[in-house]
């Protein structure tokens, strides 16, 4: 089940965020999917599936550039652990954002279920039951 869930996820990074589009992936969602940014994130601190283009508004109101790369992707039984390169160029400013966080994703019943995004790797692993 572990590289069906990594290939689960892996179109939120090649396809949705680049089209900032979860059209013709929606089956892979749950009904109830939830988004859950990290808490100093400015903007709602949860999103639904249905929500999506409105994180994504507000990534482009917040930033005049905002770019993901995942880097890894790792096992971790019903969690896939995704490390993310972040740069953004906040709108309001010339302040640059550089850096790595994590998300993790939660997949239940062969659909994503649940994507939490974390500032460390520890934090992540943890939240996937993991060590490092």
């Amino acid at each position: 089940m572990s590289r069906e869930n990594i290939e689960l996820v892996r179109p939120a990074y090649e396809v949705a965020w680049p089209q900032r589009s979860v059209d013709g992936f929606r089956d892979r969602f749950a009904d109830d999917f939830t988004w859950r940014q990290r808490p100093e994130w400015p903007g709602r601190s949860v999103y639904g599936r249905d929500d999506m283009r409105e994180l994504w508004a507000d990534l482009d109101e917040t930033y005049s550039e905002y770019r993901l790369v995942a880097v890894d992707y790792a096992d971790a039984g019903e969690y896939v652990v995704v490390t993310v390169n972040l740069s953004a160029h906040l709108r309001a400013s010339n302040d640059r954002i550089e850096g790595t966080v994590f998300h993790v994703w939660r997949v239940g019943d062969g659909l994503v279920a649940e994507a939490c995004v974390y500032g460390t790797r520890p934090e992540a692993l943890e939240a996937a039951g993991l060590r490092e």
